[in-house]
C-alpha cells in the first residue's frame, strides 16, 4: 500500500484537499454529466481520469477544465500500478450512474479503503445500508448533500469499509475456503461417508 501524501506526489495532486475519484471507461450510463450541474465544495477537488470506451461509439461532451475544483488527469488507461496509487491518493469515489447491476471500481474503491458517494440505484443502495458509502437522489443538490454527508461521517464510513475490505482480501478469502474443506473433509460424517462407500463398492471380479 502506499500512504496517501505520498500517493498525492506521485500523480501531481492537491496534497491539502479533499479528493473525490471519478475513474473508469467513460460511457453515458457513468453520469458524469452531472458534475457540470454541481457546485463542487472548496476544500474538495473532483479528479477524473477516464479510458477510452472500445465497445461502442458513444460521444459525450464532458469538457469540464474550466470548471471550478475539477481536475482532469486525461491519462487514459492506466497501468495498475498507477491506477492503486490514484485510488490511495483519493478520499471518496463517486459513483453517479444513471443505471447499473454492478460497479468494479466501487469494490476498487472498498478495496482501497475508500468510502463512496453514489446515486441510489438499487446496487448501491445495498451497499449504503451496509455503511460503507451514500447513496442519494440523481441530482446535483442531492450530490452536493451527500459531500458534506460523507465528510460529516468519514470516519465512521471509513472504519465500515476498512473492515469490510478485509472480505475481499485473497488470503481470507483463501483461509475461508480451507476452513470450509476442513469442515467437509475433516469431519466424522465424511470418514463415515468414504467408509460406507468403501464397504458397498461393487465387486468388480468377472467371473
Amino acid at each position: 500500500e502506499v500512504e496517501q501524501n505520498e500517493a498525492r506526489k506521485i500523480m501531481g495532486l492537491p496534497e491539502n484537499e479533499k479528493i473525490v475519484l471519478v475513474q473508469g471507461f467513460l460511457t453515458a450510463t457513468k453520469g458524469w454529466d452531472i458534475i457540470k450541474e454541481m457546485d463542487i465544495p472548496d476544500g474538495w477537488k473532483v479528479v477524473m481520469n477516464h479510458s477510452k470506451n472500445h465497445y461502442n461509439e458513444q460521444i459525450l461532451d464532458l469538457n469540464l477544465n474550466n470548471k471550478k475544483n475539477v481536475i482532469n488527469l486525461e491519462r487514459d488507461y492506466l497501468s495498475e500500478k498507477d491506477l492503486s496509487t490514484l485510488f490511495f491518493a483519493s478520499d471518496i469515489v463517486f459513483l453517479p450512474y444513471k443505471a447499473i447491476s454492478g460497479s468494479g471500481t466501487m469494490f476498487d474503491g472498498i478495496g482501497h479503503g475508500k468510502p463512496f458517494l453514489a446515486s441510489n440505484t438499487d446496487f448501491f443502495k445495498e451497499f449504503s445500508k451496509l455503511g460503507l458509502g451514500v447513496a442519494t437522489d440523481r441530482n446535483a443538490r442531492s450530490f452536493e448533500q451527500g459531500l458534506r454527508t460523507v465528510e460529516e461521517n468519514y470516519e465512521t464510513l471509513k472504519s465500515n469499509v476498512e473492515k469490510f475490505r478485509r472480505n475481499l482480501n485473497w488470503v481470507n478469502i483463501a483461509d475461508q475456503h480451507l476452513d470450509i474443506y476442513n469442515s467437509i473433509f475433516g469431519s466424522k460424517e465424511y470418514d463415515q461417508g468414504v467408509k460406507a462407500i468403501a464397504t458397498n463398492k461393487p465387486d468388480n471380479d468377472i467371473n
